[in-house]
């Protein structure tokens, strides 16, 4: 298949619209959803958040509250001009004006094809004999499959309009500054596409990837406002879904986190020149060396200087240079394993002897969490949870959301939306 717009600018779908939407936010920290939206387990041992609550092993969150918000002050997406796409009849090509309305709001057949096309094309990859009783029965796609890209796609079209709502309720709008970005993009991939001799235009990508210009521009915008409406309710100045300070510290006893700061004097380089037995020699030579710095440190801080000031005197690591006094966080999992054995069993407050590793010799005192360090980075600590607790929110929003069909509707099926 020719490479597709989506392909070209990675903003695919699943990405932009889906549940996947806030990855952008930071690297690899966003969940994993199966093609059922059902989160598949994340590696992190967090509670339930105080925005949920427990009922037996089924954590059940509350929705999002939308009744206060105006539907006509909503930025919907509006055709501009003539639709593009249409329902097939018995060879008639129904537009209607709607093809569902969500609590109230209507859906266009150009925006409705947007969702379930490119969601069919993800299950059959555009290869329509699927969907056939005669197709191979090993691939062929059944009602069941039918069933779940219309949920998929009603699922689409609800988080959208979730999205929309909530950036309605907070005044979340795209700023001038943002717009003029998404313009410049769009007009950057109309010129890298559009040259002379180009295989796929700016145009036929559109078509390929069941979208118009208007709406290409639409979900482009959908990126900048879910992620101002996760940094919003989890990470603004008085974010209404945070953490208090109280949980902030309990959860990162729960997750495991410790504090560090340390002194490590590196192993020399191996030579590189000499017979076996030299270079040996030398790395030995080195090793020796390294700790009897290391030695000489830990003798400084043990008969009572600070430990800091002993580390500018002796330390390697670069590391320690750029946290400084904040050292390191860390939860099991994530340094080597002397290290993090030596760390977890220190008390607050407490230095370690001498720590060999495959880096060098480490001196490590463990120091309490701060709470100032950690509301700065929540993002960092907390991120995987609150994704959790705001997707959990935005379910369960979605049983508030109510679904009213065009008659058109019943003749929607993955070989009649055009």
């Amino acid at each position: 298949m020719k490479k597709s717009l989506f392909t070209l600018v990675a903003v695919l779908l699943c990405a932009v619209i889906m549940l996947g939407i806030l990855t952008s936010c930071t690297d690899n920290k966003a969940p994993a959803y199966d093609e059922n939206n059902t989160e598949i387990e994340i590696p992190e041992n967090g509670k339930n958040t105080e925005n949920t609550e427990s009922t037996g092993d089924k954590t059940v969150a509350e929705p999002f509250d939308l009744s206060d918000v105006e539907i006509d002050k909503i930025n919907f997406y509006v055709p501009s001009g003539e639709q593009t796409g249409h329902i097939e009849n018995n060879g008639e090509m129904l537009v209607p004006e709607y093809v569902l309305k969500v609590n109230g709001v209507p859906i266009s057949v150009e925006e409705f094809r947007y969702y379930y096309l490119t969601l069919k094309r993800s299950m059959d990859g555009d290869d329509d004999t699927l969907w056939s009783a005669d197709a191979p029965e090993e691939n062929r796609l059944t009602e069941e499959d039918v069933k779940s890209l219309e949920n998929q796609t009603l699922n689409a079209i609800k988080q959208v309009y979730v999205y929309q709502t909530l950036a309605t309720k907070y005044g979340l709008t795209i700023t001038e500054e943002e717009q003029t970005e998404i313009d410049t993009y769009v007009q950057q991939v109309i010129d890298t596409m559009n040259v002379e001799g180009s295989e796929l235009t700016y145009e036929d990508a559109l078509v390929l990837d069941n979208l118009t210009d208007g709406l290409f521009r639409y979900t482009m915008s959908l990126n900048f406002i879910a992620n101002k409406i996760f940094d919003y309710l989890y990470f603004s100045e008085n974010a209404p879904l945070a953490y208090n300070d109280a949980k902030m510290m309990e959860a990162m006893n729960d997750l495991g986190y410790v504090r560090t700061q340390q002194l490590l004097v590196k192993f020399p380089d191996a030579p590189t020149e000499g017979t076996e037995e030299e270079k040996a020699a030398a790395v030995e030579a080195g090793k020796t060396e390294a700790k009897a710095k290391a030695e000489e440190a830990l003798a400084k801080i043990n008969a009572g200087e600070d430990f800091m000031t002993v580390v500018g005197e002796y330390n390697d690591d670069p590391g320690m240079d750029y946290y400084g006094e904040d050292g390191y966080y860390f939860t099991s999992g994530t340094m080597v394993e002397e290290y993090e054995a030596a760390s977890f069993a220190l008390e607050e407050g407490a230095v370690s002897d001498i720590v060999e590793t495959s880096y060098g010799y480490h001196i490590i005192k463990r120091m309490p969490l701060e709470l100032d360090y950690i509301k700065t980075n929540a993002s960092e600590y907390f991120y995987n949870e609150y994704m959790k607790d705001f997707f959990a929110k935005l379910e369960a929003t979605f049983d508030n959301v109510t679904v009213e069909y065009a008659p058109e509707y019943e003749f929607v099926s993955p070989l009649t939306v055009k």
